[in-house]
């Protein structure tokens, strides 16, 4: 077990983030600081991923699995709106590209979204991938809520499990995930910025 760091920022300043690990797997953790969201109340996490493995099948004690909290939205209604990632994965003993994944949910998993990397690869070997950028999990269809505690679960697996027990990937240096997320305001600020806007409408008359 391990206790890291991840820094998290947003437009009203810098908040410090806890990493809590659920996995005798921990010492291959290595996390790095998260990058600003431009947009206000918008925060972007940046994970660095090098040297995480995948071992097993989803939800199996060896994976390694992240809780991250809240950071500058603990407490507060939040959704995820993008993640993008940038890594390179090696496989061992005839694992493929394609099974290496990352759950991306949130504390009590009604929620989620699932990076495959590889996907479609269904070969041994070590490869590059890139998202290109965040992918709008909005557009598409596929952004999710967060709890009230404003915690994330991250869990590195296997969709294929070739060698139980032991690792059939990893993440090489310079591999990193990015996840963006957003507070969703409350029902009385969406009413008071539609009278606003109505207000303002009948000034400029």
């Amino acid at each position: 077990m391990k206790i890291a760091l991840v820094t998290m920022a947003a437009l009203s300043g810098i908040a410090t983030a806890s990493v809590y690990v659920e996995s005798d797997n921990a010492e291959s953790l290595n996390i790095n600081q998260a990058t600003a969201g431009a947009p206000a109340a918008v925060a972007t996490i940046t994970l660095d991923l090098s040297g995480i493995n995948t071992w097993d099948l989803f939800g199996d004690p060896d994976n390694l699995v992240m809780i991250l909290d809240g950071g500058p939205f603990a407490n507060e209604l939040s959704r995820v709106i993008g993640v993008g990632w940038d890594v390179t994965i090696e496989t061992f003993d005839g694992s493929w590209l394609s099974e290496a994944t990352i759950a991306i949910e949130n504390s009590d998993q009604s929620g989620s979204f699932f990076v495959g990397p590889g996907s479609g690869i269904d070969t041994s070997g070590i490869q590059s991938f890139s998202s290109g950028g965040l992918v709008d999990l909005v557009n598409e269809g596929l952004d999710f809520t967060l709890n009230e505690d404003g915690d994330f679960r991250i869990e590195f697996y296997e969709t294929f499990d070739d060698n139980p027990d032991l690792v059939d990937a990893e993440f090489l240096a310079g591999s990193t995930l990015r996840i963006q997320y957003t507070i969703i305001p409350a029902p009385g600020s969406i009413a008071l910025l539609g009278l606003g806007g109505l207000m303002s409408v009948r000034r400029r008359r």
